[in-house]
Formats: structure tokens, C-alpha cells, sequence
């Protein structure tokens, strides 16, 4: 997982507002993790698991912040 972007993102929610802007959402986007091999497809992916360092930085973020995800594929892939 990629968390320097949503470092460099937290980075930039506090600047903002320590000069007076104050954002409140954020988009993290996709890339929820799913098995396309077909000797992976009934593999369970522990989400929680994979989320765990993400939700650790996001903790960091201002409380009053919106916080959005993309998990589209993730949801739909077993169907």
C-alpha cells in the first residue's frame, strides 16, 4: 500500500489550515485490494488487515475531516 500520498495529503490538510483554509474532505480514491487469478478468486482478502495502516495515518486528520473511498471493485468482484 501506498501511504506516502495520504502523508503528503495530511501534510498539506494542516498547513492549510493553520494559514486559514479549512478543507474538509479528502478522497482517497481506489485500489482496494481483489484476486483476478482464477486460483486466487476464492481466496478470502482480509480487508480490515489491509486497511489497518491506512486507517493508523488517517487517524491523524483533523476529526471534522470527510474522509471518502473508492472500494468499488472490491465489492463487486465476487459477483
Amino acid at each position: 500500500m501506498h501511504l506516502k500520498a495520504i502523508q503528503e495529503s495530511i501534510k498539506v490538510f494542516k498547513e492549510a489550515r493553520d494559514v486559514g483554509i479549512d478543507l474538509k474532505c479528502l478522497d482517497i480514491g481506489g485500489g482496494f485490494p481483489i484476486n483476478y487469478s482464477a486460483e486466487e478468486i476464492d481466496k478470502e482478502i482480509d480487508i480490515y488487515e489491509f486497511c489497518a495502516p491506512l486507517r493508523f495515518e488517517l487517524e491523524t486528520l483533523p476529526s471534522d475531516v470527510i474522509i471518502l473511498a473508492e472500494p468499488g471493485w472490491f465489492l463487486v468482484s465476487p459477483c
